[in-house]
């Protein structure tokens, strides 16, 4: 539901619904994230920019997790691409490099899944994993002895997956 397309009377009773369920901190509130080692401060203006996410719920007055002895909320993340998600809660913009764009995209779906859609665009790619790495069910068995390998094609795995912005394929 896209705010534009709301009459004010029904954006006046989503906004009253919404506050019904959400119950946040004064916006000037300082809230500290810990990710990674790394920590974030910023305003709950700021961290409910996105009202129905994570960081918005932790900064309301009764979060789901608790802080930790220092007041922080801790995640064991990599803080290298948080940096990018405070970035843009502050200013609304992805960043510019493609490169950046491709590591955030990579990160959100998953490496092997990175694999996937690299060897889709050359789909005469297969490499060889051992089975103890990856379980493949063939013809209803399971093959997981250590050290046995197959040649096995990412690409039954993860070849529905989207890639609407071609970050996957190198140029």
């Amino acid at each position: 539901m896209h705010s534009e397309s709301l009459t004010p009377d029904a954006m006046s009773m989503f906004e009253t619904n919404v506050s019904k369920h959400f119950c946040f901190l004064p916006e000037e509130t300082v809230i500290v994230f810990n990710v990674g080692g790394q920590l974030f401060k910023s305003t709950v203006k700021i961290w409910t920019r996105d009202r129905f996410s994570i960081l918005a719920q932790l900064c309301t007055k009764s979060p789901k997790l608790r802080p930790d002895k220092d007041g922080s909320f801790f995640f064991d993340r990599d803080f290298w691409v948080f940096r990018l998600i405070l970035a843009f809660l502050r200013d609304n913009k992805l960043p510019d490099a493609v490169e950046e764009l491709r590591e955030l995209y990579s990160r959100m779906i998953g490496e092997d899944a990175m694999v996937a859609n690299v060897l889709q665009t050359h789909p005469a790619v297969s490499i060889n994993i051992p089975t103890a790495a990856v379980i493949e069910e063939k013809d209803g068995k399971s093959a997981s002895s250590v050290g046995e390998s197959s040649d096995f094609s990412i690409l039954s795995k993860y070849g529905q997956l989207p890639d609407p912005f071609g970050f996957t394929s190198k140029k």
